[in-house]
C-alpha cells in the first residue's frame, strides 16, 4: 500500500505542478457477455485537478466516480464518490509531505454506512517539485 500511495502522491504532486487542459479517455471491450464501455476526462487548473468516469456494463448497469484533488504549501486534500448500482462511497484524505517524507490519512463511507480509516506514512526515496501555486 506504500508503494501505490508514493506513485500516487508523486503522479498528483506532478500533474498539479504543470497546467494542463482537459484530458478524455473512451474506450469498449466486447465479450461473449456484450459491450462494456468506459469514458472519463480529467482537468488541473490552479493548483487543482479534478476527474470523473462512467462505466456501463452490457447488463445496463452503470457506474459512476468523479474527484478532486487540491494541493498547496506541503499537503494535499482529496475527496472522491462512487456511484454504483448498489449504492455509493464516499472518501475524503489528506496528504502532507515534505523533507522526504509523507503522511497519509483517509475516511471512506461504504454504501451502508460503514466507516473505513486507513493511514500510512514513509520516506519518498525520488524528489518530486513542489506543486505551484
Amino acid at each position: 500500500m506504500k508503494t501505490s500511495i508514493i506513485a500516487l502522491s508523486g503522479i498528483l504532486i506532478v500533474a498539479l505542478a504543470a497546467p494542463v487542459g482537459a484530458v478524455t479517455r473512451a474506450s469498449s471491450i466486447t465479450t461473449a457477455r456484450g459491450t462494456t464501455t468506459h469514458a472519463g476526462s480529467a482537468s488541473c487548473a490552479g493548483g487543482t485537478c479534478s476527474h470523473s468516469a462512467t462505466t456501463t456494463r452490457p447488463n445496463g448497469a452503470t457506474s459512476s466516480v468523479n474527484g478532486t484533488v487540491s494541493c498547496g504549501s506541503g499537503s494535499c486534500s482529496s475527496s472522491r464518490t462512487a456511484t454504483r448500482p448498489y449504492g455509493s462511497t464516499s472518501t475524503t484524505g489528506s496528504t502532507t509531505y515534505g523533507g522526504g517524507a509523507y503522511a497519509h490519512s483517509s475516511t471512506t463511507t461504504g454504501a451502508r454506512g460503514a466507516v473505513y480509516q486507513r493511514s500510512s506514512y514513509g520516506s519518498v526515496t525520488r524528489p518530486v517539485p513542489a506543486p505551484t501555486p
